[in-house]
């Protein structure tokens, strides 16, 4: 199943009702309460928010426009990042920077390795698909001096 638009809390979504994530938001789940209290008590207009597993980008769009913070969104998955971008677009966000990597404690190279089961219609056998994704890591620190982000 593909996806499809969706405005949750005034925020336009590229949403796919299958997923997860995407159905806790379709059904108005708070996603994290505990963050979005956090976020209502500390974000301005000057402030820095650091989104470490932006996923689709719903705390980094909700950072950029209900608070007018700048954004630094961090997410490893092609899949989700190219998700990301589109819904970065579609509220035309332009304080958000996208990085495609992981944060961790060394600066490194890996593979990441990715098993999908699916179920053939016509036929009952089961295929193993399998995908490999170079992870890019960083730690945070020498990504914010490299930037001249550090506050």
């Amino acid at each position: 199943m593909g996806t499809a638009n969706y405005t949750i809390d005034g925020i336009k979504l590229d949403l796919n009702p299958t997923a997860l994530y995407d159905q806790y938001l379709l059904n108005g789940f708070k996603l994290n309460p505990i963050l979005t209290t956090i976020m209502d008590e500390q974000l301005s207009e000057k402030s820095l928010f650091i989104d470490i597993g932006a996923n689709i980008g719903y705390f980094s769009i909700l950072a950029e426009k209900k608070y007018g913070s700048s954004v630094l969104a961090f997410e490893p998955s092609p899949r989700e990042m190219k998700r990301l971008k589109v819904n970065i677009q579609k509220n035309m966000c332009k304080n958000i920077s996208c990085f495609e990597l992981a944060l961790g404690k060394f600066n490194k190279i890996s593979l990441s390795f990715s098993n999908s089961w699916s179920a053939s219609l016509l036929s009952s056998s089961i295929s193993t698909l399998i995908s490999l994704t170079l992870l890019w890591m960083c730690f945070l620190s020498s990504l914010l001096f490299e930037n001249d982000l550090e506050r």
